[in-house]
């Protein structure tokens, strides 16, 4: 699964979390504060965070096994739209680390891997049966980075054989414009992609979002999309 960006505009007003609405609205860049307005609300929200974070250790040790599935189904259904949020969240936690480690990706994978497994491996030996076998436990995450042939790809783009991350390496160093082709083969991967995924276009008159559950077929969905772009085209968000 590939995570794209995650806002939502509809989001923003659901009930307070460790974030309030006002709170999503700043973040999200609607709510306009500057001055010392601007470092009070940052400072807010982290402690907020922080404080969110720490809270977790209730959801482990102290809330009821009904409470705690009745909250899993819904926010982790199984299915595409649950793998989402917890794409999010580990995301989430290993940007965290990675923070704490300077930006040092494989001191950042290896503890990550062990707290992983340290974290699996308590949920495992509280099961009823645990106490029958020997547990061993281990995550091994392998990441491997080459450096991108342009050429190469810009082949594999003009002849629309180009991989999701593909397509967003060209156009982030500016191989390829923001221009039709480019939304054309973005909507291709939308759609071959994540079974909910959609499109956030900005207009002149609000924000609307487009899934592709919404519609029948590719055609349907890109054509009720240019059609958005073209009569206030501002921005597109891909989620």
């Amino acid at each position: 699964m590939t995570e794209t960006n995650d806002y939502d505009a509809d989001d923003v007003e659901r009930e307070r979390g460790i974030l309030t609405p006002s709170d999503r609205k700043f973040l999200g860049g609607e709510k306009e504060l500057s001055g010392q307005s601007k470092r009070d609300a940052r400072y807010r929200i982290r402690k907020r965070i922080k404080h969110g974070l720490l809270d977790i250790s209730f959801l482990r040790r102290m809330i009821s096994n009904k409470d705690r599935k009745l909250i899993a189904e819904d926010l982790f259904p199984s299915d595409e739209n649950g793998d989402v949020i917890v794409l999010r969240v580990i995301s989430v936690l290993f940007r965290m680390i990675l923070d704490v480690e300077n930006e040092d990706i494989e001191k950042a994978k290896s503890r990550f891997e062990s707290t992983l497994a340290g974290g699996i491996r308590s949920v495992i030996t509280q099961l009823d049966d645990s106490d029958r076998f020997l547990i061993n436990i281990s995550v091994d995450i392998n990441i491997n980075r080459e450096e991108p042939d342009p050429d190469k790809l810009m082949s594999k783009y003009k002849a629309g054989r180009e991989s999701f991350e593909e397509l967003r390496w060209l156009r982030q160093h500016d191989y390829i414009s923001h221009d039709r082709t480019y939304h054309d083969h973005m909507l291709n991967h939308l759609w071959e992609g994540e079974e909910n995924a959609s499109i956030g276009i900005s207009t002149k008159e609000g924000f609307e979002i487009y899934e592709t559950s919404d519609f029948d077929n590719l055609e349907n969905f890109k054509e009720s999309v240019f059609s958005a772009m073209e009569e206030s085209p501002v921005d597109m968000i891909e989620d």
